[in-house]
This record gives structure tokens, C-alpha cells and sequence, in this order.
């Protein structure tokens, strides 16, 4: 795998914009051949060997490898690029730097020709073998998709600035491709650098430096590109670049015979395309690309129109139906490998029928992709066929709002921005109902006398989720409560009962409701936590250790201790041993806690040990010691103790809302004890030395400390028991809520220890 690290555009000049080394692509890409080149990179062919499929390998080239603005500009590239989720934008499948330091980045490898190439061709004054099917039609057609890009490059924020027919692509099956982002920038702030392009495409303010550029730049050239496709002739072409300068700034663009054969509404369209005063130019591509469109109109049926909006809205349908079954059925073989996951040391052959299953999900998801992706290529023709149809705007708006409820799943504010700005666009009656995604909370008590309801949202605050704004419910007023999407804290209270924390996630437009059972303190027991019934996600976080895939699992109420047992705690166990009041038949060392150095010892008839480990969590216990441990105190509080199970572990630590952490989404090793807590060597500290390592329910100690037996198999085929949680001699990565480890049970670890749970009832 590569690791990276990328500072974004916006970071300093003089920034070094790789902070970690990146993979070299040949690690996974085989180049085949050249296939062009520009100001500042070459592309290449080749093949990704891990999907097989074939890409485009795009690097800077050596000489600017050491120029700190040419490396910045390649990122800024490669970020907008990226960032432009647009069936007209090659999207970008990865990215990395080489053995030889050079900066690249893998996209979509287009077969087919430049529009530059395609006008060579077709031009019929220059070859008695023009290509005939390239008509003014189908390039008006082809000039219509590249204004789509140039919108949503400008409605993300970006900018093109090098808008020109070698820049667009014509794929075998007539797709069309914007490509080239080597001079893009951010729209904000929009003041230009230099008089960086292509001098016969560049807008007046472009020939010179420091001077503000705007989308009506891109929409300056887009006439450039316009009146060459009608023309077959460059609306400015002079001797020198300060010459063709010259005739944009005056709006000179050759008007001979070309010209006045191009019909007039063409005309006015380029005209106003090619105004020098930029405010006088048509305010956006899209509004170009209408007045092209109406022209287009005017030639074809507008039956014909919205019969292949039909045709693309059934075929938009079909696709998204495929990539639903392919996702499940990605889902499905995730599940299966989970479960079947072969030893590292196991041979070849032994894995070969894993590997084909990893083959099939990896094409599975990728199915899924490729399905969705040709469902909102069709939508898209489609609403531009039919633009006034609710069928294909009801169409895209499910697909913005997947899209949507995915970027805010991940925090990505910008897609988030934009996603909204898209369903806007669509006009729908009932757009901003949708986009506010406001729910219901219905809460039911089966406690009486309830005193007080009331819920906080959850705020990062010193990358801690922190309740804020506490809102009171009064207790007549408990159902249908309206409340917008994100993560919240209950807080609720009875006479005579233990108050109950409760975390809540209010998805997009749902209706949550939440059943409460407050209890006693006799009922929960006072080093204990009551864990409310109902379905949490588990798993789904790929970037720890045999995470469960991401599921909603039910879990019934429970109580979960609020630390680990202690060595005190556990002295007492052994201590009733050696007092004959609990399995007197038995002699105390088998339940000792194995240790190269000797630690326990009876002086008197007393169990003594270290004082100073007297709260620290007892370790070096077995799997079978802690159960012998369970029943000892089951029988002493006459109380059914046990080890937590998978889910039960998982749902106290993270609750509902997929946190990743017990405290939140971020981490820093000073929220729980770990390997990296203190300077120098690490050692076990008293529980509840790190406050911030606190569940939702206020379970403590589940993301350091000592990790944890839990009464669940990790792999029953292997006799390995489940352990859960992070440990005093381990990193980051045991403190994500979803790690989970497998242990012989009859090995004695010195990071493993336990704590109880019990059952209501």
C-alpha cells in the first residue's frame, strides 16, 4: 500500500507539498508506451495490475522536480482534477511519486482522438478524405458537453484557464473528455499570477499579470473554441504572442468569408463569448451552452429529444438497479472473507480460493461504481434532453442526495457545498425540506415519574465530541419531536432511578425512536453502566485491525463495569481461595497471574503483591482465569457475572453514532494510555488515570489501558478467543473502537486483562 500526504493548494509557496515518501507506480502500474506531452508533464499508458484495467500515467517531468512552484501547481492539478466528479472530467484513480522523485498521478486512459485532430481531419479545404460524420452538428453537440464540465468545474470553484481542442477529447464511443488541469485554479481568490495559457484561447485579462480571472475567462475562450468549430479557422492568429495579444484586447477576431457563413445566432453567441469586457460576456458556460442548445433545437425534433430522455432515464434506472446488486453482493463476499480469512503463513494453494473471493469483491465494487457512474451519465443527457422532466430531476436527486449523505458521513464539507448547490439546481419543489434533512425523536420511558428529558448536540471541541446547547423536553411532549441530522447526547432522569446518557444519530430525514428503561442504582450495581437496548454500526472502520464489516447489529441492554478489573480486586479473589470460603478443593496458583518475576505471595495467610499496581488493570490473566474470576464474584454478590461479547464490547465503546474513537473521530495519545502517553518506557498506570478515554454511556479505559477477553470466538476454527480494546504497550491503532484481536485462552498475556458484564432480569 502507499502512504501519503498531500498539502492542499492553498498551503504556501514554499511548502513541501510531500510531508511522507509516496509507492512508486512500479509497484503496481505497468507502462506501456508515450502518449503526449505538455508545459510541464508527460503521459503514458499502462496498465493497473491489480484490477486490470487500463490507465493514464501522468508525471511531472524531471527538470521541475525541484522547483517548488512547478511540484505545487502539479498538486493543485491533481487536486482539482480529482475533486471534479463529472462524466466529462477523467477521474483520478490514484497518485504518488516514482523512484526518480517525479510526482504522478493515474487516471482514466482515453482512447480516441483531440478535437484538434478531429478538425484536421474533417476540415474539407484541407483533405479530399475529410471525415464526413463530423458535421457542425455533432460538434455544437460535443461544444455543449464541454461547457457541462466547464460549470461544474466553476459551480466546484475551479477554474480551467487552458480551454482549447488539444485539451478535448473524443473518446472511440463519442464520449467527451475535458482534460488537462495543469493551469487550473481556484476561482477564490481569483487574482492570476502570470499570463499563463494558450495565447490564441486566452480572455483579455489573462495577457496580463496580476489581474483578476473569473468564470467568464473560461467562458472567453469557450468562443475561441466555438467560432473555430464553426469556422474551421482561429478567431485570433497573428505572427507573435504580443500581436495576437493585441487583436483580443480590441476583440479584432478575423471576420471573412468563415465568419459570415456561420449562422447569426452562432454569430451573436461568439461575439458576446469574445467581448473584452468581461462583464459584458455571458455570465456562465452553462448560459453559453444554452444558447447553443437552442440553436440545436432548431435542427432536430423535440420528439426525438424526449424520446431518448426516456430511453435515458430507463437506462439510468436499469443501471442503478446493477449497481445495487453488485454492491450487495460486494457486501456479501466482504462477509465471507471476513470469515475465512487464511493464516499469513498458509500456502499458495491454500489461499488461491481467497484470493479469487478478494478478486470478486474488489469487481464487485467496481462494478458498482462503473454502473452508477453510466446512470448519471444518462440522467444527465437526459435532463438535457428533457429539462423540465420531474422523472429524471426526481432521478438525479437521489443520486445527489446518496452522494450527499455519503460527504457528510465523511465530514467532506466542500462535496457537501456543492452536492447542495446541485439539487438547488434542480429545482424541486420540496428542495429545501430536503436539504435541511430535519427527523423525529420519539422517546418512550418505561420508567414512571420522569423528571427530566433533554438532548445536546454533539460538538468537536479540542477534538472532542462536547454536548452543547442542552434542549429540555418536557415529559407530555416526548414523541415526534423535530430535530435536524447529526450526533446527540440524552440525558434522562426519574425519582429513584440512576440518570441515563444515551447517545443518539439522527440520519438525513429520519425518524429515530428510542425505548429508555431507567433502572436503580441497586439494579445497574455502583462500578457498573447501564448499555440501553437497540442496534448500533459496527465495524466499517477500514483503517484498524479485523474490523467487522460495517453492519447494524441489535444489541439487548446490558451493564457493562465501568473500568477493568483491578489487581486489588482481583487479590480479593485469591485471597478467598487461600481462606478456603470460595473452592476450598482447589489451591489458590492456578489462578495466578503468570509473570516471569515472581509477584504474589502469602505472608500470614495474606495475599500480598506490589502496592503500587494496587488499581493499575490486572494482566497476565487468562481467558479461563477471568471466567474462574466471573463465577468467584457471581457467587460473592450474588449476581450472574460474564465477559462482554463482541457487539456488547463495541456498542459501550462507541455507541450509535460510528464514532471511531470512544471520545470521538480523532485521536492523540494523551486521550488514553498507550505505548505513546508518556516519554520513555511505557508501563500500566492506576484505571482512570486518562478522564478523556470515556464512552458515550461512560464506560472507561476501552481505547488504552489493558485490552480485554470477551466472550466471543475469534476464530472458533482456531481456538482463538476474542480481545478487544487498546493497551498500555500498543499504538494508535488498538484504541479504534472497531480493533479486534485473536489470543489462545490459555495463554497468559501481559496486555490482556477483563472486565464484567451483566444481564438485566
Amino acid at each position: 500500500m502507499f502512504t501519503r500526504t498531500i498539502v492542499g493548494f492553498d498551503a504556501p509557496t514554499d511548502a513541501n507539498p510531500m510531508e511522507v515518501q509516496f509507492g512508486s507506480p512500479e509497484a503496481r502500474y505497468r507502462i506501456d508506451g508515450f502518449v503526449g506531452e505538455g508545459g510541464m508533464g508527460e503521459v503514458f499508458s499502462g496498465e493497473d495490475s491489480l484490477i486490470k484495467r487500463p490507465v493514464a500515467v501522468k508525471y511531472l517531468r524531471s527538470g521541475h522536480i525541484s522547483n517548488p512552484a512547478a511540484v505545487q501547481q502539479f498538486w493543485t492539478e491533481v487536486l482539482h482534477a480529482g475533486l471534479l466528479d463529472h462524466p466529462c472530467v477523467p477521474p483520478v484513480h490514484d497518485v504518488g511519486i516514482d523512484k526518480q522523485g517525479r510526482p504522478f498521478y493515474v487516471m482514466r486512459l482515453i482512447r480516441g482522438r483531440s478535437l484538434r485532430e478531429i478538425l484536421v481531419a474533417s476540415d474539407p479545404t484541407s483533405s479530399e478524405l475529410a471525415d464526413a460524420e463530423w458535421g457542425l452538428p455533432r460538434f455544437l453537440s460535443s461544444f455543449v458537453q464541454v461547457c457541462g464540465a466547464v460549470q461544474f468545474a466553476h459551480d466546484s470553484e475551479i477554474l480551467h484557464l487552458d480551454i482549447k481542442p488539444e485539451n478535448i477529447m473524443i473518446g472511440e464511443y463519442g464520449d467527451v473528455y475535458l482534460v488537462d488541469w495543469g493551469l487550473s485554479e481556484p476561482s477564490t481568490p481569483s487574482v492570476k499570477r502570470g499570463t499563463r495559457g494558450t495565447p490564441a484561447y486566452m480572455a483579455p485579462e489573462q495577457t496580463k499579470p496580476n489581474q483578476p480571472v473569473s468564470g467568464v475567462t473560461d467562458v472567453f475562450a469557450l468562443g475561441a473554441l466555438l467560432y473555430e468549430l464553426c469556422t474551421r479557422r482561429r478567431a485570433f492568429s497573428a505572427e507573435t504572442t504580443s500581436q495576437t495579444f493585441e487583436l483580443i484586447r480590441s476583440g479584432d477576431y478575423e471576420r471573412g468569408e468563415a465568419w459570415e457563413r456561420c449562422p447569426a445566432s452562432l454569430r451573436d453567441t461568439i461575439a458576446q463569448a469574445l467581448d473584452p469586457n468581461p462583464t459584458r460576456r455571458m455570465a456562465s458556460a452553462k448560459a453559453m451552452a444554452a444558447q447553443v442548445r437552442d440553436f440545436l433545437d432548431g435542427r432536430r425534433d423535440r420528439l426525438r429529444r424526449l424520446e431518448r430522455a426516456r430511453t435515458d432515464l430507463r437506462s439510468a434506472h436499469e443501471e442503478l438497479d446493477r449497481a445495487r446488486q453488485s454492491l450487495e453482493l460486494a457486501r456479501t463476499t466482504k462477509s465471507s472473507l471476513d470469515s475465512s480469512r487464511p493464516e499469513a503463513w498458509a500456502s499458495a494453494e491454500e489461499k488461491a480460493a481467497f484470493w479469487d473471493q478478494e478478486d470478486a469483491y474488489d469487481q464487485a465494487l467496481e462494478a458498482s461504481e462503473l454502473h452508477r457512474e453510466r446512470a448519471l451519465q444518462h440522467l444527465l443527457r437526459a435532463l438535457e434532453d428533457a429539462p423540465g422532466n420531474a422523472d429524471v430531476r426526481q432521478a438525479l436527486a437521489e443520486i445527489y442526495l446518496e452522494r450527499l449523505e455519503h460527504a457528510e458521513q465523511l465530514g467532506d464539507q466542500f462535496q457537501r457545498r456543492f452536492l447542495e448547490t446541485q439539487l438547488r439546481a434542480l429545482k424541486l419543489p420540496d428542495v429545501d425540506r430536503i436539504l435541511a434533512g430535519n427527523g423525529t425523536l420519539s422517546i418512550s420511558c418505561e420508567a414512571s415519574s420522569v423528571v427530566e428529558c433533554s438532548y445536546s448536540q454533539l460538538v468537536e471541541r479540542r477534538r472532542v465530541l462536547t454536548a452543547t446547547n442542552p434542549v429540555v423536553i418536557a415529559s407530555d411532549h416526548l414523541q415526534n419531536i423535530p430535530i435536524s441530522p447529526g450526533r446527540y447526547q440524552l440525558d434522562a432522569t426519574a425519582a429513584g432511578r440512576r440518570s441515563l446518557i444515551a447517545p443518539i444519530r439522527v440520519d438525513r430525514c429520519a425518524d429515530v425512536e428510542m425505548t429508555l428503561r431507567l433502572r436503580t442504582e441497586t439494579e445497574i450495581g455502583a462500578d457498573f453502566i447501564q448499555i440501553p437496548a437497540g442496534p448500533f454500526i459496527m465495524g466499517g472502520d477500514d483503517k484498524t485491525f479485523k474490523s467487522h464489516p460495517r453492519t447494524l447489529v441489535q444489541v439487548e441492554e446490558f451493564a457493562l463495569a465501568r473500568f477493568p478489573v483491578t489487581w486489588e480486586e482481583y487479590r480479593e479473589f485469591l485471597q478467598s481461595i487461600v481462606d478456603n470460603q470460595y473452592d476450598p478443593a482447589e489451591a489458590w496458583m492456578p489462578h495466578i497471574p503468570t509473570k516471569k518475576e515472581p509477584v504474589w505471595d502469602v505472608h500470614d495467610g495474606v495475599v500480598v503483591y506490589s502496592e503500587e499496581r494496587r488499581n493499575w488493570p490486572i494482566f497476565c490473566v487468562t481467558f479461563d482465569q477471568a471466567v474462574g474470576y466471573c463465577d468467584w464474584r457471581s457467587n460473592r454478590d450474588g449476581r450472574r457475572y460474564r465477559l462482554p461479547t463482541d457487539a456488547e464490547w463495541e456498542k459501550a465503546a462507541r455507541g450509535v453514532d460510528e464514532r471511531i474513537f470512544p471520545w470521538g473521530d480523532r485521536f492523540d495519545a494523551t486521550f488514553c494510555k498507550n505505548a505513546d502517553s508518556t516519554e520513555g518506557k511505557s508501563q500500566p498506570e492506576d484505571v482512570g488515570a486518562y478522564p478523556v478515554d470515556e464512552s458515550p454511556y461512560g464506560v472507561r479505559d476501552m481505547a488504552g489501558g489493558i485490552r480485554e477477553w470477551c466472550d466471543s470466538w475469534f476464530s472458533e476454527k482456531d481456538s482463538f478467543r476474542l480481545v478487544r480494546g487498546g493497551s498500555w504497550n500498543f499504538s494508535s491503532v488498538g484504541a479504534h473502537c472497531a480493533y479486534r484481536l485473536g489470543c489462545a485462552p490459555n495463554i497468559a498475556y501481559p496486555f490482556i486483562g477483563f472486565r464484567l458484564a451483566h444481564d438485566f432480569g
